[in-house]
């Protein structure tokens, strides 16, 4: 079944996540001394055009798809100028992919109470961004852009949409927020009560339905339980960010693996 929606957040070269990732290497390190482990964690690229790998399994996907139900696609793209030039003029139009719009992520901290500093009864701080906007080399959002697939030699110019910008604490470093919601209306008609998604670079699971075809009593059943959507999470962080149970607690020996 052709995905309604390929969401991408590429490892663009990035110094604070090559940072972050040799700690957790030397945590590794630290708790196998062996060698023999790595951290879990998406090592950003040395080189930008290393993206262009995903090339082959983006139109390999396109190519599912009718062309009156064109997915959506959406990928996560830093404030390099770099970065940004890479999406829309080399591998989005390499895809034949017509860019129509961009959200824009505001990284805000959570409000909370000044009760500590006041007589009077407690009122909730104002939300502020997470980084000022006057702050050099850092801006307080991100960009998801958008873009549908146009066959070549078509005469149908793909729609675009207004901008919007949606507001979330972050929950880690990378860590996007739960974007279908948002870009469910943008969906193919059809697809938009159960998306079929496909997200490359996942960072935790996210759940479709609650009832699934294993719990089908009939094989028709179980066939129509699987049309109804899936969320397809790939990539080797998938698993690491989601609610960890009662007892359990991260560590260095949990961020590895042999």
């Amino acid at each position: 079944m052709p995905p309604s929606l390929l969401l991408l957040d590429p490892p663009y070269p990035n110094r604070s996540a090559t940072r972050l990732n040799d700690q957790r290497l030397r945590r590794c390190q630290q708790a196998k001394p062996d060698g023999r482990t790595r951290p879990e964690a998406y090592a950003p690229t040395a080189d930008l055009f290393d993206l262009w790998a995903l090339k082959t399994p983006i139109t390999a996907l396109l190519a599912l798809a009718e062309p009156d139900e064109a997915p959506l696609v959406a990928c996560w793209v830093t404030n390099d100028p770099k970065a940004q030039h890479f999406l829309l003029h080399k591998l989005f139009p390499a895809c034949d992919l017509a860019y129509i719009g961009e959200i824009a992520w505001l990284k805000v901290v959570a409000p909370c109470s000044v009760a500590a500093t006041c007589d009077h009864d407690p009122q909730p701080a104002a939300t502020q961004l997470l980084v000022s906007p006057e702050a050099l080399g850092r801006k307080p959002y991100e960009l998801l852009f958008l873009a549908r697939h146009v066959a070549p030699g078509s005469q149908t110019q793909a729609e675009q949409v207004a901008p919007a910008f949606v507001a979330s604490v972050p929950l880690g470093h990378s860590r996007k927020p739960y974007m279908l919601d948002v870009l469910r209306p943008l969906l193919p008609p059809l697809h938009r009560r159960s998306p079929r998604v496909i997200e490359f670079f996942a960072r935790n699971l996210c759940a479709t339905r609650e009832d699934s075809a294993a719990t089908a009593s009939t094989a028709s059943e179980s066939a129509s339980l699987a049309d109804d959507g899936y969320w397809l999470s790939l990539g080797n962080e998938a698993c690491k960010f989601n609610v960890l149970g009662e007892g359990l607690a991260r560590d260095a020996s949990k961020e590895c693996h042999g």
